[in-house]
Formats: C-alpha cells, sequence, structure tokens
C-alpha cells in the first residue's frame, strides 16, 4: 500500500513540475516584448486582439528539444463579408478557371460551401536557454463549419504579428481589401479540396 501511495506521490510530483516548467514558459513570452514595438507586452497585444478571439496559450516540446510557446485565436466567420461585398462564384469565374484540377471542380458547390469559415491563427516562439525569445512561425488554418479542416499554411509572421499589435481586423482590413477577396477565395477553394481529401 505504501508503494502505492508512494507512486502516486512521485507522478503527481511530476506532473506539477511539467505544468510549472510549462506556465513559466508561457509567461516568459506573455511578459515579453518585441523589438519593433515595447510598449506593449506579447500577451497584452495577442490577449487583446479584437478580432481574434477564443484565445488559447501551451507550450510544447520538438522531438529534438526546442520548447514552443504557441498562441492560437479565431477569426470570425468570413461567409458574412462575401454577403456584404454582393460577391458569388459567378463574380470570381476568371479567378477559379485558373485553378488546376481537381481544386477547379469544387466551383461547382455554392459559396456557402466554401466561405462559411473561420481561419484560425497559430503564433509560435521558441525559447532560447538564456531566458529570451523569439516568434518562429506563424500559421493559418481554415475551419470550415462543416466540421472539415484544411491544411495549416504558413503566412507572413511579421506582417501579421504587427496587425495583431495594432489591433487591426484582419479580415475586413486585408482578406477583403481590393483585390485579395479574390485570392482569399482561392485559398478556401483549394483548402477544402484539400481538407475533403484527408477525410
Amino acid at each position: 500500500m505504501k508503494k502505492v501511495l508512494l507512486g502516486v506521490a512521485i507522478g503527481l510530483a511530476i506532473l506539477l513540475c511539467i505544468g510549472s516548467f510549462a506556465d513559466y514558459n508561457i509567461d516568459l513570452v506573455k511578459n515579453g516584448t518585441m523589438n519593433f514595438n515595447k510598449t506593449l507586452t506579447v500577451g497584452q497585444a495577442l490577449d487583446n486582439w479584437e478580432y481574434c478571439t477564443n484565445g488559447k496559450w501551451d507550450n510544447f516540446q520538438t522531438n529534438n528539444g526546442i520548447e514552443v510557446v504557441e498562441f492560437g485565436c479565431e477569426t470570425e466567420n468570413l461567409y458574412k463579408h462575401f454577403v456584404d461585398k454582393k460577391l458569388n462564384l459567378d463574380m470570381l469565374k476568371k479567378e477559379i478557371s485558373t485553378l488546376s484540377k481537381p481544386y477547379s471542380t469544387l466551383k461547382l458547390l455554392s459559396l456557402k460551401d466554401i466561405a462559411d469559415v473561420k481561419v484560425r491563427y497559430i503564433f509560435q516562439f521558441t525559447l532560447n536557454n538564456d531566458d529570451t525569445f523569439q516568434i518562429d512561425n506563424i500559421q493559418q488554418k481554415y475551419i470550415f463549419q462543416d466540421g472539415i479542416e484544411g491544411q495549416e499554411m504558413p503566412t507572413k509572421y511579421m506582417k501579421l504579428l504587427k496587425i495583431a499589435y495594432n489591433n487591426e481586423d484582419i479580415v475586413k482590413d486585408y482578406m477583403f481589401k481590393g483585390w485579395s477577396v479574390g485570392s482569399t477565395l482561392i485559398q478556401l477553394i483549394v483548402s477544402r479540396y484539400n481538407g475533403l481529401k484527408e477525410q
């Protein structure tokens, strides 16, 4: 009985240590600043980005021992922006026709099938041995409302991080501004096809 209790105690102690270590790493990044803007901490900028909600912080270690702190958040649903701009697939046939098969076959779907989606942004910071860190990677992933998830795609991380720091609307001011609307729709079509293929 004593051996069992000792084993449980050791297991709990290990879990507490792992949890404390993860909290330390996350706090290190959240309380730190970036060289391009020292007026806000990383945590203040990302946690208070109004246009990317449901934020969650996490910590993990890569296979070669690198500590990574990750922050993920989601945009609002994109479909209403297509509707507000009175856009539909027919208006963007030229862009869709440039897609190679099999992506072009998705043009038979309705706009809602393709654009009823949120975008998940994932910010990853790598930690150094001297308790400093750097932004290492930012990805975006389309999450369709029928459960299909597109592939994670890398994006220009410094630009996106600055958008978050400035508390700008990533959807309205960037994804749906000017000619970027067509490229956004094409990304959705390709992402949805790849998501369907993986099911």
